[in-house]
């Protein structure tokens, strides 16, 4: 299995959502979006399983990664529905997003805005967080982000998605 290198980096909303365009346009359903469920298996490599929904497409997946920060070692196969549901009883920390794609003028990036959607006390919480994929290293390290991304929390372990998965979001992001 061919490993690939993930170079990302995360970010806070800021002021995005406050943006009319933007939030407009996640209303009315004009953004590409994904709806993923994942899971993490509490095994040596720190097996992660994927669904994908996307319209009327259906994936899956099964990933190791390894490292932190902006670059990270990426093993990544599909797999079959029925695999990933006979896998899926070895899951002990999850989470659900919805993943939209968005270009924004004068940036070079399509970046992924990711929509979480949690029970506290019974009452419903959302919590979003900016990924922006590169292609190399060097475009990662000369990105400029927007005025309207917040703080960047890439080499913050409680933003990555196993661990939030496992701990829950930050207090004071909530």
């Amino acid at each position: 299995m061919p490993k690939k290198k993930e170079i990302e980096r995360r970010f806070l909303i800021g002021s995005f959502l406050m943006c009319t365009n933007i939030s407009y346009n996640i209303a009315q359903d004009r953004f590409r979006k994904v709806d993923i469920c994942q899971g993490y298996i509490p095994d040596k490599r720190g097996t992660r399983l994927r669904f994908e929904v996307e319209g009327k497409m259906e994936r899956c997946f099964r990933a190791w990664k390894n490292g932190k920060g902006a670059e990270r070692e990426e093993d990544e196969v599909e797999i079959s529905r029925r695999y990933l549901i006979r896998k899926w009883k070895e899951v002990e920390w999850s989470l659900e997003k919805t993943r939209y794609f968005i270009k924004l003028q004068n940036v070079k990036q399509t970046f992924e805005l990711n929509h979480f959607e949690y029970l506290i006390n019974g009452v419903r919480q959302n919590f979003w967080l900016i990924e922006v994929p590169f292609e190399s290293i060097e475009e990662c390290q000369a990105f400029i982000p927007p005025d309207l991304f917040g703080d960047e929390v890439t080499d913050d372990e409680r933003y990555n998605s196993h661990n939030l998965a496992h701990h829950g979001f930050p207090k004071e992001d909530v």
